[in-house]
């Protein structure tokens, strides 16, 4: 399974990958992140991660725990940048997003 999208040649469409259930707390935004970070810094593909949760867990785990970590790796890589981008979308906005011809995302 893994594989077969870790092969993406750059300049194919973006690909979608979605974690949906209604069953709170099943993981789906941690498997987001964990697999993000992987594509991002492993596979150099460049990853949106689209938080339509109304909880919007990702953008707070973004704000909160990846911020202070952020901030100390700024002290010795002054250029660094996160791996990956995080956007907190209605459902109504997913589909402007994807369509936009101005994003430039592998998946």
């Amino acid at each position: 399974g893994l594989a077969c999208f870790l092969s993406i040649p750059v300049d194919a469409m973006a690909k979608i990958i979605s974690f949906a259930t209604q069953k709170g707390g099943s993981g789906k935004s941690t498997l987001a992140l964990v697999l993000a970070a992987p594509l991002a810094t492993e596979y150099g593909l460049r990853i949106a991660v689209l938080d339509c949760d109304y909880q919007q867990s990702i953008v707070k785990t973004r704000e909160q725990v990846d911020a202070d970590n952020f901030e100390e790796l700024l002290k010795t890589n002054p250029v660094a940048q996160y791996p990956y981008d995080v956007f907190a979308l209605g459902l109504g906005q997913v589909f402007d997003f994807i369509d936009d011809p101005e994003k430039d995302y592998d998946l």
